[in-house]
């Protein structure tokens, strides 16, 4: 990607994440918290995503990818808890 495409999935992610916190908050999900680490993480990646075009290219393309990777398994934290509240509660 071009840097502007790349600065330009940045805002998205800086904009949206106040909607995406509150949304998260109000959910009544306990694992809430995770879901918005997950988040948080890929907004990082993005930054570095944009530092990575300006220098130090191999440096900052691991920190991305690494950042994705640990969004990912944040994600998946989430999810595992999410499910395994839900069968304590006999819902699924």
């Amino acid at each position: 990607m071009t840097l502007t495409t790349e600065f330009f999935a940045l805002c998205i992610f800086v904009v949206g994440l106040p909607f995406f916190y509150s949304m998260l908050r109000d959910s009544g999900l306990q694992a809430w918290r995770y879901f918005f680490a997950s988040y948080l993480f890929l907004a990082l990646s993005n930054v570095f995503t944009v530092i990575e075009g300006i220098g130090f290219h191999h440096f900052f393309n691991l920190c991305e990818h690494g950042l994705i990777a640990l969004s990912s398994s944040t994600l998946l934290f989430a999810v595992t808890r999410l499910v395994r509240e839900e069968k304590s509660k006999g819902g699924i």
